[in-house]
């Protein structure tokens, strides 16, 4: 069987040779295909909170005009060991809908509430980082 995200690779590579621009979502696929292969559940979860996100980026392009600006504050994370690049897949799904991305800019999180580690996979002493960071997504129309 193969994955999506070895499909989107190959037709993004044909796409290229041919050259046209289009991009679908390959973070987004690709970072879904990796999370299965270590827990297929967390993936549909995962691929459920990206489906709910792509409906309010579709919402907010369908509501903005042109000329328009738009500012995301988003947390990249890992699932499963798998950094999610939420920065590069809201820019990726804005791009669909004509915006064009200004720049990615980050911070640290100033006064953290939660745990800069923890503990994913519950095996003790095994720790991972969580969102430190956010970043400020800007893109323009």
């Amino acid at each position: 069987m193969i994955s999506i995200a070895s499909e989107l690779s190959f037709r993004n590579s044909i796409l290229r040779i041919m050259n046209v621009s289009i991009v679908f979502y390959t973070n987004w696929a690709l970072t879904i295909d990796k999370i299965k292969d270590e827990d297929p559940k967390r993936a549909g979860e995962v691929e459920k909170f990206f489906s709910d996100y792509f409906e309010a980026v579709e919402e907010h392009s369908r509501i903005l005009g042109e000329n328009s600006k738009l500012v995301y504050v988003v947390g990249n994370r890992t699932v499963k060991k798998i950094w999610i690049e939420t920065d590069i897949i809201t820019k990726e799904m804005f791009e669909q809908f004509g915006f064009k991305l200004k720049g990615i800019y980050y911070r640290d999180i100033p006064n953290k509430r939660m745990p800069s580690k923890n503990s994913p996979t519950n095996v003790k002493g095994e720790r991972v980082s969580t969102m430190v960071n956010e970043y400020v997504v800007v893109m323009e129309r």
